[in-house]
């Protein structure tokens, strides 16, 4: 009896994703992550999460700078008019970002090394900071409290002592490093008569940006496992991402719209505050 010969299987291609299903399935990651009240493994490399928190100050520093630069007429006038505000706004919150998450890949992939990679880094958040001031140029923040430089230091700071007390309970070590830089930012706010609405919606904004950021440095530290280390790539350009987010939605819904930029020089003559408080 003959062998009837049976075709070969079939195998269907995977239909590629939109990009709007793919950035849906990162935004679920994200959200999993951040929701994340597991307990810390005993093996959780504490030493590293204040590492990682000065390193962030570090590239929040060049924000700022970028932030200051970013205001000068002479880099402001020539983005706008060449390119219009659509284009200049689609760089920063697409192209940038995006470029921030190409330099954790090549970096990840031995692509660059540490050396090229912390440069990069600098360099990249200092754009983030210049071309977030200059898609918001026409928006003046006037109504402005305290400084809160010192807020990611304190939270990382807080975890680093108290986590051993709270490795069993994550909400309690979450809420109380990223509460007790809450409390010392509004003492400074009453103490300095700049408790205002603005102020306040923007350490409320910063408050859930830091439990955002410190939730998903703890889910890089515990995936990473005994080969963690400081220079947790990702980690550090959705830090940035995040203060730049944060920088927007203040300065929109906080600030003075003013159609001659001009006008907005003394106002962007002071540090904003918030961009940092991540």
């Amino acid at each position: 009896m003959a062998t009837v010969k049976q075709p070969p299987p079939v195998h269907e291609k995977e239909q590629p994703k939109s990009i709007a299903a793919i950035v849906w399935t990162e935004c679920e990651k994200i959200m999993l992550r951040v929701f994340d009240a597991k307990p810390l493994p005993p093996t959780f490399p504490r030493n590293l999460l204040m590492e990682l928190y000065v390193a962030r100050t570090i590239l929040f520093a060049s924000f700022t700078l970028g932030i200051r630069a970013g205001g000068y007429s002479c880099l402001y006038s020539p983005a706008r008019q060449i390119f219009g505000s659509f284009i200049v706004f689609m760089f920063t919150y697409v192209f940038l970002p995006l470029l921030g998450a190409n330099i954790a890949y090549l970096f990840k992939k031995d692509k660059l090394t540490l050396y090229e990679y912390r440069v990069s880094m600098i360099v990249w958040a200092f754009l983030c900071g210049t071309f977030s001031t200059i898609s918001n140029i026409h928006y003046a923040l006037s109504d402005y409290g305290a400084p809160n430089y010192f807020m990611p230091v304190l939270v990382g700071l807080t975890a680093h002592l108290i986590g051993n007390r709270f490795d069993n309970n994550r909400k309690a070590l979450v809420g109380l490093s990223v509460g007790s830089a809450v409390l010392v930012s509004l003492s400074m706010l009453l103490m300095t008569s700049g408790l205002s609405i603005g102020a306040f919606f923007s350490l409320s904004v910063c408050s859930v940006n830091a439990i955002v950021a410190l939730q998903l440095m703890i889910y890089d530290l515990v995936l990473d496992g005994p080969g963690a280390s400081a220079n947790a790539s990702m980690t550090h350009v959705v830090g940035v991402i995040i203060i730049m987010i944060n920088f927007l939605i203040v300065v929109r819904l906080t600030g003075t719209y003013l159609e001659d930029p001009g006008r907005n020089d003394v106002a962007r003559s002071s540090p904003l505050h918030a961009a940092l408080s991540a």
